[in-house]
């Protein structure tokens, strides 16, 4: 594979990563301050977005250069989580901020992941396709369960705060 593959390989996996242990964290903050039902809705409601988005957004996604698509998609996301931390920072109220975070999140990952699918086409030969998009696959799987494992730990050590800036972290290295 190539170098440039390679590269495009590891930021995805650190955005999915990252992205995932959030997704953790919030439905623990979530299930802390709201019923059980609420957190039920609330994952019904994200499974909702990524099916809408999916269904609508994907085919629109192929028209743009899938580059500069998914290196937008991690400005935007870095964006989201400094927005976040500043205003979970000036505010006692949480929960709103991160459910924000949550639906700008779910967006991004489709409108990244589509793109990366994209874009795997120009770092790739013909030939390396089918393996190239395995490796794309593996990592949506693998990067999704260890970030849900990570989260899970970090939320009995650490502040959302300190989680939302670790995320920030890996989308900064994944965007560089």
């Amino acid at each position: 594979m190539s170098r440039a593959f390679r590269f495009m390989y590891v930021s995805d996996l650190l955005s999915t990563v990252g992205t995932s242990f959030v997704y953790i964290a919030i439905y623990w903050l979530s299930a802390e301050q709201i019923s059980a039902s609420g957190v039920a809705l609330l994952a019904t409601g994200v499974f909702l977005i990524r099916f809408l988005v999916s269904t609508f957004v994907g085919p629109w996604i192929d028209r743009f250069v899938s580059a500069s698509l998914y290196q937008t998609s991690l400005l935007i996301r870095l964006l989201a989580l400094g927005i976040t931390l500043v205003g979970i920072g000036l505010t006692d109220v949480v929960l709103p901020w991160l459910l924000c975070l949550l639906v700008v999140q779910t967006i991004l990952q489709i409108v990244g992941g589509n793109a990366v699918f994209t874009w795997v086409v120009d770092l790739v030969e013909d030939d390396q396709l089918p393996q190239a998009n395995a490796y794309l696959a593996t990592i949506e799987r693998i990067g999704t369960l260890s970030g849900f494992l990570l989260g899970g730990m970090m939320v009995a050590h650490f502040s959302i705060a300190s989680i939302l800036w670790l995320d920030l972290g890996l989308h900064l290295v994944a965007w560089l």
